[in-house]
């Protein structure tokens, strides 16, 4: 599937993701979700993307007493 599916690609590939998973979405939720799902999809290649150390802060809380 090509990076940026259409939206009816990208409908279809929800649909099935939800089925397999037994989910059933509620119609009046639907465009909503498929707004999240494309975002969700869009930020995949960040997440699974090559990263190193620096990529991370070292130490994320205030340890001031």
């Amino acid at each position: 599937m090509p990076d940026s599916p259409t939206p009816a690609a990208l409908a279809a590939e929800f649909d099935m993701l939800a089925a397999r998973a037994g989910v059933t979405v509620p119609p009046e939720y639907r465009d909503s979700i498929l707004v999240g799902y494309a975002d969700f999809r869009a930020q995949l290649p960040l997440l699974h993307g090559p990263r190193t150390h620096l990529s991370e802060p070292s130490n994320i809380f205030s340890l001031v007493p």
